[in-house]
């Protein structure tokens, strides 16, 4: 408000020393009012305009297109560009001093003490800071151009970081990228130190109570689908199996959506990978160029592994025997059990099955026996007795089959294993051996 007068005179009003010192101790009072509102343009012409009570806090513009804010004494701040402030257009370069003990501190910091209202019939992104593309115009080179550069961590502190955000409290994203354009890095890493250690990416659930099946981290592949809803199609998740200092252990698997169903394909747990966890759908190992056919597929449904081509072992000789051949050093199969049981029939007139049971190696989580030195038993002393040359004639004259082998219907239909089919004809080879040594006393007799 602009100074008032203390008196309005009138014509041949005698001016009184009284009246007169009023006007002036009104002006001495009252300086600024003088010029308030003003009426004209303020010129400092350069000079400091102290705020403080000690006259160490002020303004000044001394130096052509820079305005200066001294703190304490000391220049803290900068704005404009010119001499003296040629490394950014607002430089914050704050005095020396202590901070209050126990609170938090921010060289720039933006309080929330009072509500910032956007009006109901207002649509606008909101920021607690808003820096828009810069125009830059360059005549020399710009090396790397960003919105917002943060230098190296200080090193000061426990913890010591570049940028650090703190969502503790909040339920919201803590960082979003958010980008129009295809084809190019949203997020690089990038580190220019030499030698062979690279950078982390570091998930760290710091709970107070580890447990196990926490959470570590997950990474979500999200993409909208045909009604414009966010969708989560590919996830890898990170979980804690043992948090025990002595064994902690981990558990990582890749989930993806299928016919809308989310879809464990891959899982490792300790020392096991799982592939298709609680699916019974196929797993398939194609290879490309080869129209998509499946070189490795695993049927959940049908229990079964199919491999396009051939099989090749380490160290067989020939390699590669065409599609549909396997070639090893060795083939062994647990279905191939000792048969010598038909030379303890023969020699001492019976089989101790406990001894043979003994000699078969149980399957996990299955207790075995075995079954064909039982068989064997079975037919001793019947009409189709393996070891009397007559009956075990009668029996391949009157069903078309040996003993130990299968017949036609049970042979066209038959899922024996290569093992049993080795057991089943070493038993016909002893079997026959011990009938050709009875047709050689009987010809001994008969030379004789």
């Amino acid at each position: 408000m602009a100074l008032s007068r203390v008196k309005e005179w009138v014509d041949g009003e005698v001016l009184t020393d009284t009246d007169l010192d009023a006007e002036f101790d009104n002006i001495i009072d009252n300086p600024i009012s003088l010029i308030s509102p003003l009426t004209n343009t303020l010129d400092a012409d350069g000079k400091q305009i102290i705020l403080d009570a000690d006259g160490d806090t002020s303004i000044t513009s001394d130096s052509d297109d820079v305005i200066d804010i001294e703190i304490a004494g000391t220049d803290s701040m900068f704005i404009g560009h010119g001499t003296g402030n040629t490394v950014g257009f607002v430089h914050i370069d704050p005095v020396a001093h202590t901070t209050t003990a126990d609170t938090d501190y921010g060289i720039v910091r933006i309080g929330n003490t009072n509500a910032i209202t956007i009006p109901a019939t207002t649509t606008a992104v909101a920021a607690g800071v808003y820096i828009e593309t810069p125009n830059w115009t360059a005549t020399g080179t710009i090396t790397e151009s960003a919105l917002l550069y943060l230098g190296k961590p200080a090193n000061e502190g426990a913890n010591d970081y570049s940028l650090l955000i703190n969502t503790e409290s909040d339920t919201g994203n803590a960082i979003r990228l958010k980008s129009a354009q295809g084809d190019h890095e949203a997020v690089k890493i990038e580190n220019t130190a030499a030698g062979a250690t690279a950078s982390h990416v570091v998930f760290f659930h710091n709970s107070a109570s580890p447990n196990t099946g926490d959470d570590l981290g997950t990474i979500d592949f999200n993409g909208a689908d045909d009604a414009a809803a966010e969708n989560t199609y590919v996830s890898i998740l990170a979980e804690c199996v043992d948090p025990a200092a002595a064994s902690d252990s981990g558990k990582i698997s890749i989930t993806v959506k299928t016919e809308g169903v989310d879809e464990n394909i891959w899982e490792h747990d300790n020392a096991t990978t799982t592939i298709n966890k609680g699916q019974a759908a196929s797993f398939r190992w194609n290879v490309d160029g080869d129209g998509l056919q499946p070189f490795f597929q695993l049927n959940g449904t049908a229990d079964q592994v199919t491999i396009a081509g051939a099989i090749v072992s380490g160290g067989a000789t020939g390699g590669n025997k065409g599609s549909g051949t396997i070639n090893a050093k060795g083939v062994y199969d647990d279905d191939n059990l000792l048969t010598c049981y038909v030379f303890d029939q023969a020699l001492d007139g019976s089989i101790d099955l406990d001894k043979w049971d003994k000699k078969v190696p149980d399957r996990v989580n299955e207790v075995r026996q075995h079954d064909s030195a039982r068989k064997f038993i079975a037919r001793i002393g019947t009409e189709h007795d393996p070891l009397d040359i007559d009956a075990y004639a009668k029996h391949w004259k009157e069903k078309r089959h040996l003993t130990a082998m299968p017949n036609e219907t049970k042979f066209a239909h038959s899922d024996m294993s290569t093992g049993e089919w080795v057991q089943r004809l070493t038993e016909t080879v002893e079997v026959q051996a011990v009938l050709i040594e009875q047709l050689n006393q009987r010809l001994k007799i008969l030379e004789a």
